[in-house]
């Protein structure tokens, strides 16, 4: 429950991309948009050959570390704020002064995600447990 900037003196961890020898970047991961924009340069420079791009995308995560976390770490005025920044929101009222979408058409997608999500919690607690002798499958260590 240690803050970041209280852990490392290099508080961006997109700084860290030098060392590597390797392009980083800092994106406001609140915006959609932005996090797109960078993830297609990060991903052409890519497919270019020119090699990976630590993008870092800054965040906030609005619960606790586990769930009953008190949060005693933060004011509710913080996270009043960065819940002014959400993402969804965010991209929401983009979608809706550009006229890419109607809310209607918005809160028929918002439905069918919701029912994707209880249909895929229904499958997997309807599932059969993995056997345990799987738990090592697809690990591999060079």
């Amino acid at each position: 429950m240690t803050p970041f900037r209280e852990a490392s003196r290099v508080t961006d961890v997109a700084l860290r991309a030098a060392g590597y020898g390797v392009p980083g970047g800092i994106v406001d991961g609140n915006d959609a948009l932005a996090v797109l924009a960078a993830a297609r340069d990060a991903v052409d420079r890519a497919r270019a050959g020119e090699g990976p791009t630590l993008l870092e995308l800054k965040t906030y995560r609005y619960g606790g570390h586990f769930q009953g976390d008190p949060c005693n770490y933060r004011t509710r005025e913080e996270e009043a704020l960065w819940r002014q920044r959400d993402p969804l929101a965010r991209l929401r009222a983009h979608m809706l002064a550009g006229k890419v979408a109607t809310e209607a058409k918005l809160v028929a997608l918002e439905r069918e995600a919701g029912r994707e999500v209880a249909d895929a919690i229904e499958l997997a607690l309807a599932s059969p447990d993995p056997d345990p002798a799987s738990a090592l499958s697809h690990v591999y260590a060079v």
